[in-house]
């Protein structure tokens, strides 16, 4: 449906929405009807999460030269998926389809944390940005 064939449309998709988050939210901040105001919080603390604990797992892993902070942190990202995937059973019976979207929906969070920053630095710079494709005309 979304004609995504490749990584990056998949990348500017979660980023563009991340934008339109922070976009939102700040544009309804203050108001009776703060829209997306948690959600974006909440998002940027779990995108800020997902990009920082594999770091921290791999230098543990190298430092102390032992793979078990790694294993326990993919471990952590299994146990993520497996949490997710009966809550999306209405999505589709397949338990593999479920699973892979449990990773997605917490992988999707980086991409969204980017689209959240970009949005807050082109506001700190005054500038607004343009739509933001992420497919690619059909040739």
């Amino acid at each position: 449906d979304l004609a995504m064939t490749r990584f990056g449309q998949y990348w500017k998709r979660a980023f563009r929405a991340g934008h339109a988050y922070a976009e939102v939210a700040e544009r309804f901040r203050g108001t009776d009807m703060p829209l997306w105001e948690d959600d974006v919080r909440r998002n940027f603390r779990r995108g800020l999460f997902f990009l920082s604990t594999p770091l921290v797992a791999l230098a543990l892993s190298l430092g102390l030269k032992n793979p078990w902070p790694f294993v326990a942190l993919l471990s952590l990202f299994a146990l993520l998926a497996l949490r997710t995937a009966p809550k999306v059973g209405w999505k589709s019976r397949d338990l593999l389809t479920r699973l892979l979207y449990g990773l997605h929906s917490h992988f999707q969070q980086v991409p969204i944390f980017f689209g959240q920053l970009s949005f807050r630095r082109d506001r700190r710079a005054g500038r607004r940005r343009m739509l933001i494709d992420y497919k690619e005309a059909p040739r």
